[in-house]
């Protein structure tokens, strides 16, 4: 009898805890930072378009000028200028050295993390092979895009990437 009320008192516990955790709002909102993605389409070398959602929930919070950093370059940021822009806030004066910095071009993908301090934000970049553009920046050689195929080699396979100025990758086993 008392193995049993030891173990059911145990369980109660045990719901108690998942009950109690449940009503505790979810340490991944609280741990998480304020993202967001963008498409490089258009007009981006200039300047970059805020997400509107983004900028009615931690705009009032953002630096007037923020720092942009990729993580390929410990020491190396971009200070780019948050600024309005007709109806829109965008990264403006400084976005377009951070374009040419990283090589950023048509097709390629960026994510935003907003950090603690809200002056700085962790970037990833990834380019039209899907891959993070660090990752893929060891195997191509810079620009090309769009239209131009390019090629790099493991073994035996020959992949083209890019081709057509569109993210398909094509795979062609050669022979020897």
């Amino acid at each position: 009898m008392q193995k049993s009320a030891r173990a059911d008192s145990r369980r109660k516990d045990a719901e108690e805890t998942t009950l109690a955790r449940r009503r505790t709002p979810t340490s991944t909102l609280q741990i998480q930072k304020p993202s967001f993605f963008k498409i490089l389409l258009g007009d981006f070398a200039t300047v970059l378009r805020l997400p509107l959602l983004f900028v009615e929930v931690y705009g009032e919070r953002l630096s007037p000028t923020v720092s942009l950093a990729t993580g390929a370059s410990p020491e190396k940021s971009w200070a780019v200028k948050v600024e309005k822009s007709g109806d829109h806030w965008v990264l403006g004066d400084g976005w377009s050295a951070f374009v040419k910095g990283n090589r950023l071009e048509a097709g390629d993908f960026a994510i935003f993390w907003l950090m603690d301090n809200w002056s700085t934000f962790k970037v990833r970049l990834y380019d039209c092979t899907c891959c993070d553009k660090q990752l893929s920046s060891r195997f191509f050689s810079p620009g090309g895009f769009p239209g131009e195929t390019k090629v790099m080699r493991f073994g035996d396979n020959e992949k083209q990437e890019c081709e057509g100025g569109v993210g398909i990758l094509a795979e062609k086993v050669v022979g020897i």
